[in-house]
């Protein structure tokens, strides 16, 4: 269950950060958070230069995979609290 709610933790800092940057940065723009780590603002267009057809579409998978990975996580656990046996 931790691995859940850090799953989630992560995903809800990652959105935050990204809404934040986008208020208060400009394009371009770079601040320094810590000594060699600068926080800087880029806008890509077009996911990893693909095609937009091809885009929405490893968007949609990767989400797709992280769901798997999560439904698979949780049924482990489960099936080892009742001693069922799971590779």
């Amino acid at each position: 269950m931790y691995f859940v709610i850090g799953v989630f933790l992560v995903t809800l800092l990652d959105q935050v950060t990204k809404v934040w940057v986008q208020i208060n940065m400009d394009l371009m723009q770079s601040i320094p958070v810590i000594k060699n780590f600068h926080l800087t603002y880029i806008h890509q267009s077009q996911l990893c230069l693909w095609p937009v057809e091809i885009s929405q579409y490893c968007i949609c998978g990767n989400w797709i995979i992280v769901i798997l990975l999560i439904v698979f996580y949780c049924a482990r656990k489960l099936l080892r609290k009742i001693n069922w046996s799971f590779p």
